[in-house]
């Protein structure tokens, strides 16, 4: 599966610094991330909440996907442009929004 994702250098040092991958991983990990998290309009409740803080902060990420505990914000060119933890209050929340979704697919 072919994603086209740019990753800023921003990006690629959060990356690296919170997850622990090279820039070839990241290529391979956001694949999953795509396929698999769970995008803002698929979010509910509080952590819809913390996700449109995030937009309305500085209004430059339109694609937000929550994967992991870790939310991904994209600008609408489709760059990466950071990756930010799930609140601790919301991890419990993120987790399960994350399962329903694999249910529903498979």
């Amino acid at each position: 599966m072919s994603i086209d994702v740019k990753f800023s250098d921003h990006a690629i040092e959060r990356v690296k610094k919170r997850l622990g991958l090279n820039k070839k991983a990241l290529e391979r990990h956001i694949v999953k991330v795509v396929s698999d998290g769970v995008r803002f309009d698929e979010l509910k409740g509080k952590l819809k909440q913390y996700a449109t803080s995030l937009y309305y902060r500085k209004n430059i990420y339109p694609k937000i996907i929550v994967y992991n505990r870790f939310i991904y914000l994209f600008d609408d060119e489709n760059v990466l442009i950071t990756i930010c933890y799930v609140p601790s209050e919301l991890i419990k929340s993120a987790d399960q929004q994350q399962k329903y979704k694999i249910k529903k697919v498979v």
